[in-house]
Formats: C-alpha cells, structure tokens, sequence
C-alpha cells in the first residue's frame, strides 16, 4: 500500500504561510486605524472643551484678545481634525485593501485544501479497490485449494 502524497504540498505550505504574513499585515493596518481614529476622537474632545471653555469666558466676560487667541486654537484644531479625517480614511482604504488581500489568500489556502481533500478521498478509494482486489484473490485460492483438496 502506497502512503497519500499530495503533489501539490509545496504549494500549500507556501499558501499557509503567505496567508499568516497577510493576517499579519492586516492586523497592523488595523491597529493603525484604531490609533488614528482615537487621535481624531481625542482632537474632537480637545475641541469641544474649546467650546464649552470659549462659552464660559464670554459668560464670565474676557477681553478681545483672549476670544481672538480661542478663535484662532479652535481653527487650528479645525484644521487639525480635518486633516485627522483624511488620515483616517487613508488607514481605513489601506486596512481594507488588507483585508481584501487576507481573503484573496485564504479563499486561495481553501482551494488547495479541498484539492487536497479531493485527492486524498481519490487515494483512499484507490487502496481500498486495491485492498479488495486482494482480498477476492486470496478468497478465490482459498476456494480452489478448498475444491482440489
């Protein structure tokens, strides 16, 4: 009885390991995205306490200077948190861009086990057609040394 090799292994491995370096490049995307969205909520954060503390000086009542010093941070972080909005995009397009990648290889990883699945039933069925073949060989002499006995 011969032992099942699969002739395509190499490429199995191979595919096994392309996908494990995929998960890994995905999952560093997605630690990118979770970092840039939480700088953009910790800059929506920063700019709603610049509200709120804007409102509190005019009730209190403060000098021009100051409203103009408070106008002037709430455009910067204005534009500091349109510009973490890009970033944001960015990171979420590269994050699924990896994982389109990542399911790209697994459904390739799927492909090659079921071949393989495929293979292997072919195989079996194979050796057991052999096993019978010399199972009704050893019945017929069996009964011929039974008859001529």
């Amino acid at each position: 009885m011969r032992k099942f090799k699969f002739r395509l292994q190499a490429l199995l491995d191979l595919a096994v390991k392309l996908e494990e370096q995929q998960l890994n490049k995905t999952r560093v995307a997605e630690r990118q995205l979770r970092k840039e969205q939480e700088t953009l909520e910790s800059l929506m954060e920063d700019k709603q306490t610049a509200l709120y503390s804007q409102q509190e000086n005019m009730l209190k009542g403060c000098s021009v200077q100051e409203l103009i010093e408070m106008q002037f941070y709430l455009d910067k972080l204005a534009r500091q948190i349109s510009r973490q909005q890009t970033q944001v995009a960015e990171a979420e397009k590269a994050y699924q861009d990896e994982m389109a990648m990542l399911q790209e290889k697994m459904r390739y990883r799927k492909m090659l086990e079921n071949l393989r699945a495929k293979a292997w039933e072919e195989h079996r069925q194979k050796q057991l057609k052999e096993e019978q073949i010399i199972l009704d060989e050893l019945a017929l002499v069996r009964y011929w040394y039974q008859e001529h006995s």
